[in-house]
């Protein structure tokens, strides 16, 4: 994860948190909204991004495009820390 520095923050966080499945580790690309981290973990989860990224999380981007796996949710993060115009200040996809 040397090149993607937010997710490699993201999976250490998660691994630290005990989340992924049966001891094995989560990559980029594992589905988190699948069990891997139940409602309470996803609104720690949700705190963790805000706080440490300082970005705001509304309720309606919690959705598979922005929270289905590390590597959606870094980009989020990396859209919202940015602010960039096509996206919004709130990231990538919100939802409808």
């Amino acid at each position: 994860m040397a090149g993607n520095p937010i997710a490699a923050e993201l999976l250490d966080h998660l691994a630290r948190a005990g989340h992924g499945r049966r001891g094995e580790p989560l990559a980029p690309e594992s589905p988190l909204l699948d069990g891997t981290v139940d409602s309470l973990a996803l609104i720690e989860l949700i705190s963790f991004v805000e706080t440490r990224f300082g970005i705001p999380v509304p309720v309606g981007d919690v959705v598979p495009e922005n929270f289905g796996t590390v590597a959606d949710l870094s980009r989020y993060i990396a859209a919202g820390r940015r602010g960039s115009p096509e996206t919004g200040a709130s990231g990538p996809v919100a939802a409808r």
